[in-house]
């Protein structure tokens, strides 16, 4: 765990500001209850967002949120059909996952491990049992402008060496994401996303075009969905949403998922991909 107590280190240290399209600065989450005397202040719960989440039903095949299969476009459709045969075989290469490569994004919420959200005041952070991934979610629209220093890692850090880039030049396997509180909803927006990811488990293809606008919200206080809208003109023949939703865990970490050790022991690098 002292890998993981580190990467929470640098990750917390990381800090931005938010400004909507509505030109209106927010800074981090709205006000709650407990930042004002008792009775003057509407709690609308998005410190609930903290803690230790897990998918209520692990999705193995992204359906819309109607429960259709995704518009693919044929060429699409094709590739997608041979990932599907090809599982079925055995040959699972095309799945870097398999291999100990990053699950991508929004495929590392949808198995079956837990992951924890942290919520400060500038950003939000997925932290990720599976393989120790993690996914920042900045509250800084002008980064989508201006240059940023960009260390070794792929982090927003000043220090000799560290090269003048912008954000969308340097695509991710989860992309670069950028949201903001809409009332009790936490919305973002991720791009930047490299090809070479799977949206789930069965093979759904995507292009590098792909734009994934996700709104989380509380159900109850126990109970979070997240609305995913895809939007990739190269892959599908229309936008479409899916939906998921998680179920908070009262206990901790149950383990230190690592890729490796699973295969070693002979288990699947991913519980999905059998």
């Amino acid at each position: 765990m002292i890998g993981r107590a580190l990467t929470t280190g640098l990750l917390l240290s990381l800090s931005t500001a938010y400004t909507p399209a509505n030109g209106q600065p927010v800074v981090g989450r709205p006000p709650l209850a407990s930042d004002s005397p008792a009775g003057t202040a509407q709690h609308v719960g998005t410190d609930h967002f903290d803690g230790i989440w897990r998918i209520e039903k692990p999705v193995f095949a992204l359906l819309t949120s109607d429960g259709h299969k995704p518009p693919l476009k044929p060429d699409a459709q094709k590739v997608y059909l041979k990932h599907q045969a090809d599982r079925k075989k055995g040959k699972k290469s095309f799945d870097g996952a398999t291999w100990c490569a990053s699950l991508g994004y929004p495929r590392a919420l949808l198995i079956d491990d837990p992951f924890e959200i942290i919520v400060r005041s500038q950003h939000v952070i997925f932290l990720h049992q599976w393989n120790w991934w993690h996914n920042i979610v900045y509250f800084d629209g002008s980064l989508s402008k201006d240059d940023v220093s960009v260390g070794p890692a792929g982090v927003n850090i000043d220090v000799p060496g560290a090269v003048k880039v912008r954000p969308e030049d340097i695509p991710g396997s989860m992309g670069y994401s950028v949201g903001g509180w809409k009332g009790d909803r936490l919305v973002v927006e991720t791009n930047n996303t490299v090809d070479t990811t799977l949206l789930d488990s069965a093979g759904l293809p995507h292009s590098d075009g792909l734009k994934i606008v996700t709104t989380w919200r509380l159900l109850s206080p126990n109970v979070l969905e997240a609305r995913f809208l895809f939007d990739d003109a190269a892959t599908y023949t229309k936008p479409w949403e899916a939906t998921a939703t998680f179920k908070r865990q009262s206990s901790g970490w149950e383990q230190e998922d690592v890729c490796l050790d699973r295969i070693k022991t002979g288990q699947p690098a991913v519980k999905e991909a059998l």
